[in-house]
């Protein structure tokens, strides 16, 4: 989302900190509790602390949500390593880990409170768009990795559709205390479903070739 150029914050030791606990607060709160004080306290840090490497509120909540997002581009890192010769089983890997982090209270928490932020923060309405884009780019070329047949626009439409089945699936659970795995019964059929798109696509372009 941000070029690590453009984020200085992260020559200071302790903005990992800040930004861990910013999260916790973020999820635990809400949007609408968030505060630079808050996350002092969850960080055991002073509010002049955070100011000095966060100044607004704002830059707070941008630099979190860029935190958040590294982490998936880690985990997409570390499939990419793990798996390097099956574009196949990576595109599987990403898929499931993406089914699997939906199951997770704190994640739905956030994405929730995302969300809400969005509906009336410019600035967050802008960081969602970002977001989904640089999901979708990631996911689409994870797919055209592993479906080579398939046009660049037919992976970001895939893409696309699948990124929207998942947030889908997160508002149609809700906040459900029911515990959610891979293995339950709506995250299967979830994942029956995108794969039933990736090969209906992947079968209808091998088609047109070979015609």
């Amino acid at each position: 989302m941000l070029d690590v150029d453009a984020r200085p914050y992260l020559n200071n030791k302790q903005s990992h900190r800040i930004l861990q606990a910013a999260r916790q607060v973020f999820v635990r709160e809400g949007p609408a509790a968030f505060s630079a004080r808050r996350v002092a306290k969850a960080a055991s840090l002073s509010l002049g602390s955070v100011q000095h490497v966060f100044p607004t509120t704002n830059q707070l909540v941008t630099a979190m949500i860029v935190h958040v997002n590294d982490g998936y581009e880690a985990a997409y890192r570390d499939m990419a390593q793990r798996l390097p010769f099956s574009a196949e089983d990576r595109l599987k890997a990403i898929i499931d880990y993406l089914l699997s982090d939906i199951c997770k209270s704190e994640v739905r928490k956030f994405w929730f409170g995302f969300w809400s932020l969005s509906c009336h923060n410019p600035e967050g309405q802008s960081l969602l768009r970002k977001a989904y884009q640089w999901q979708t780019n990631n996911v689409a070329g994870f797919i055209g990795a592993a479906r080579p047949q398939l046009s660049n626009q037919a992976c970001m439409r895939l893409s696309t559709h699948i990124t929207a089945l998942i947030e889908g699936m997160m508002i149609f659970t809700g906040m459900s205390t029911k515990t959610l795995t891979i293995k339950s019964p709506l995250i299967v059929e979830l994942r029956e479903r995108i794969w039933s798109l990736i090969d209906a696509d992947s079968h209808m372009a091998s088609t047109k070739r070979a015609g």
